[in-house]
């Protein structure tokens, strides 16, 4: 991992993802970003439909970071996992166009969130 920039996992927020106030990670990210982390028991669960709860510590603010609960689950028919938290999306901090990044730290064992640029809107 880049300790400067730790980002493995980067994108653009949606309309769908701000108006549903989720995040949506491919099956690719979620292999290659997050799962080669987790117990494979964990990776089953979630695959057989099951909602893993994660730490999401959002670290936009350095200073004063923000621990939220969250819910990662796959998105069916699809391959796309969802993540959903809906403190992300409150008071508009996240906005459609926003730029994000994600990791998951292996040292506190939970999924680092940032805003990386702010969108147009």
């Amino acid at each position: 991992m880049n300790v400067e920039n730790p980002w493995t996992i980067t994108k653009i927020i949606t309309d769908f993802e701000k108006s549903v106030k989720i995040l949506v990670l491919s099956l690719e990210d979620m292999k290659n970003h997050i799962f080669k982390h987790w117990m494979k028991g964990m990776v089953k669960l979630i695959k057989k439909g099951n909602k893993q709860e994660v730490e999401l510590v959002d670290v936009t603010d350095v200073v004063n970071s923000k621990n939220h609960r969250a819910f990662i689950q796959m998105m069916e028919p699809s391959k796309d996992y969802a993540i959903a938290c809906m403190n992300l999306f409150a008071n508009d901090e996240l906005r459609v166009g926003d730029e994000i990044g994600l990791y998951w730290d292996t040292g506190s064992n939970n999924l680092k969130f940032k805003i990386i640029k702010k969108g147009p809107f």
